[in-house]
């Protein structure tokens, strides 16, 4: 079982209390550990704080049991040559987190079946070609509950408290319009 934790992350020990710069050097320092590739040859995608509903940093390994408690951390995207590596960076670790070693669908997967979802939603709302929407950004995103950070009116209560998902912002006809995802479900959210 060790074998296949190990397969799916690559860890190092950092300093708690992380600051976001203090992990970008971290994810740097596992990602140059792992391929042995010069600093200069990785390169900075984006780094977000964000928050793990429990203490796989959003990324367990099969077999494995973790702490039931949200986690506080930043998840760094770094590219080498044309591989990118998402790395998960919390209190004193730094691992990098593949889906696919795991058996599950990756990341870039979800997020791109999540976009075609969200743009596939505005087109038909606006009455326009796909086309004509772009995009903003998407970013990953812990929600505190099930409304995804959407609001909801005081008497419906929420029942699950870390949500992961993403935050994609699209644009068309000069309005921009925020979509909140969990890992299967696409909403608009009018704020």
């Amino acid at each position: 079982m060790v074998g296949m934790h190990l397969l799916a992350v690559w860890a190092v020990m950092v300093t708690a209390g992380s600051s976001q710069d203090q992990a970008v050097a971290a994810a740097r320092r596992v990602v140059h550990d792992r391929l042995s590739v010069p600093d200069s040859r990785i390169d900075l995608v984006d780094v977000e704080a964000t928050q793990w509903q429990d203490a796989s940093l959003g990324c367990p390994a099969k077999g494995e049991v973790y702490a039931q408690v949200i986690t506080d951390g930043y998840r760094v995207r770094l590219r080498v040559d044309d591989r990118t590596f998402d790395v998960r960076v919390a209190g004193h670790r730094a691992l990098i987190c593949d889906q696919r070693a795991q058996g599950g669908e990756g990341s870039a997967v979800i997020r791109s079946r999540l976009y075609r979802e969200a743009r596939k939603n505005l087109a038909e709302r606006l009455q326009v070609p796909e086309s004509s929407i772009q995009v903003d950004f998407i970013r990953p995103k812990v929600w505190s509950d099930e409304h995804l950070g959407c609001p909801k009116g005081p008497s419906e209560a929420a029942s699950v408290a870390g949500v992961p998902g993403y935050l994609i912002r699209l644009s068309a006809n000069g309005g921009t319009y925020n979509y909140h995802t969990d890992q299967s479900r696409v909403v608009i959210c009018e704020e």
